[in-house]
């Protein structure tokens, strides 16, 4: 199954104080938007070094191997797909008919 996923920049935040770092960053704040789940914001912190038209792309990149790291860190925690339905199967309600 494959949902409606959405990942957009909503904020690009300029010379940020980024908290225990004395160098200035970019806050990039994303959202991420999925079929059946409530959107979500990140905020994503980028060295003010990196050239400015590249801050978009490396907060992406930054964002992408969150996401992942979020991933792996519940694969061990969740059903398969045949697992989901067999469980649905045995809990689902009566229909009206």
């Amino acid at each position: 199954m494959h949902f409606n996923t959405k990942v957009k920049v909503i904020e690009i935040k300029k010379e940020q104080e980024r908290p225990n770092f004395l160098d200035k960053y970019y806050l990039v704040r994303f959202a991420l938007d999925s079929d059946g789940i409530s959107s979500i914001e990140a905020d994503i912190w980028v060295h003010s070094n990196y050239p400015e038209e590249k801050i978009v792309k490396v907060a992406y990149t930054f964002l992408h191997r969150r996401l992942l790291d979020c991933v792996e860190s519940i694969e061990s925690e969740i059903y398969t797909p045949e697992e989901v339905d067999a469980l649905w199967q045995s809990v689902k309600p009566e229909k009206i008919v």
